[in-house]
């Protein structure tokens, strides 16, 4: 990983995230057909499908206290 670049994190709920894996795999699949190198988008859908769940705390969880 090159640390020049800066880092780019997008906050994605259940849906969205099967939405964008679904289309990532259809584009790598039109690259697959045309015989083009998958390693990249292969790589971006991975992070995608193995991107950690981040609980949520609300407010109102803390005025029960």
């Amino acid at each position: 990983m090159n640390m020049d670049k800066p880092i780019v994190s997008v906050e994605l709920n259940s849906f969205d995230q099967r939405v964008a894996v679904n289309g990532i795999n259809y584009y790598r699949n039109y690259l697959i057909e045309n015989g083009y190198p998958t390693e990249d988008v292969d790589s971006l859908l991975l992070k995608i499908i193995n991107a950690p769940a981040r609980s949520i705390r609300r407010i109102s969880d803390r005025e029960a206290r």
